[in-house]
């Protein structure tokens, strides 16, 4: 968590995003943290990918597409 602080929210928030495109994309939540460089647990990996998927539908559903 220190770590995460140091780099910045901008840098972390990075990470965050690069891990759940990593998870989308089929990687264990473990490997996409390694890979993203975060230290996360297993819980807080799979409450982004659910927070992503929940903000991508909720702006897909504001869209009007003629």
């Amino acid at each position: 968590m220190e770590e995460q602080e140091e780099r910045g929210y901008e840098q972390t928030q990075v990470a965050k995003a690069h891990l759940v495109l990593l998870m989308q994309a089929g990687y264990s939540w473990h490997k996409a943290a390694v890979t993203a460089r975060l230290r996360i647990s297993q819980s807080t990996a799979y409450r982004l990918v659910i927070a992503s998927v929940s903000a991508i539908a909720r702006n897909s559903a504001n869209c009007y597409v003629p």
